[in-house]
């Protein structure tokens, strides 16, 4: 199991990186963020509910993270 260089901020895409090293470095964050998207929009195909915005910025978030490991990946390379 690999420890990222840099883990400034917690995350789940973090989380993953650790176990899973594929060969474009955003792929753990943008997995992450696609599960967070499909559990922000479960309410609304499960009950006719809300959307919860708290998960989509959520995903947002590991996106933005997720651009930020690969620009680092891109500088040491």
């Amino acid at each position: 199991m690999r420890l990222p260089d840099s883990l400034e901020y917690f995350s789940l895409g973090g989380v993953v990186a650790t176990c899973w090293q594929p060969r474009p470095v955003f792929l753990p964050w943008a997995l992450t963020s696609s599960g967070l998207c499909v559990l922000s929009f479960w309410d609304v195909v499960a009950r006719s509910g809300k959307i919860d915005f708290i998960l989509l910025g959520l995903a947002a978030y590991e996106l933005a993270l997720g651009l930020t490991e690969e620009e680092k990946a891109q500088e040491t390379a």
